[in-house]
């Protein structure tokens, strides 16, 4: 089944969004985890899902408004 998909771009894109995303949380000490299909290929495929098309990150409300204060002045 996995043969059939060629996700590497969106992979690759992703993989730039989250790498932003722990960066911020990182440098503003936010707290976030990975969720869903993004936690699961991290632990049954090494990286993503072959056939997965998004990052699934959450947050608990309050690090949510945190990270939505601090993101528009970090991100470009």
């Amino acid at each position: 089944m996995a043969d059939q998909y060629d996700m590497s771009g969106v992979h690759s894109a992703n993989l730039k969004i989250l790498k932003e995303v722990d960066r911020i949380c990182r440098k503003y000490k936010i707290r976030y985890g990975l969720d869903a299909g993004t936690l699961i290929g991290a632990v049954r495929h090494h990286g993503f899902i072959p056939w997965d098309d998004d990052a699934d990150v959450y947050f608990t409300r309050g690090q949510y408004e945190d990270f939505c204060k601090v993101a528009p002045r970090e991100l470009p």
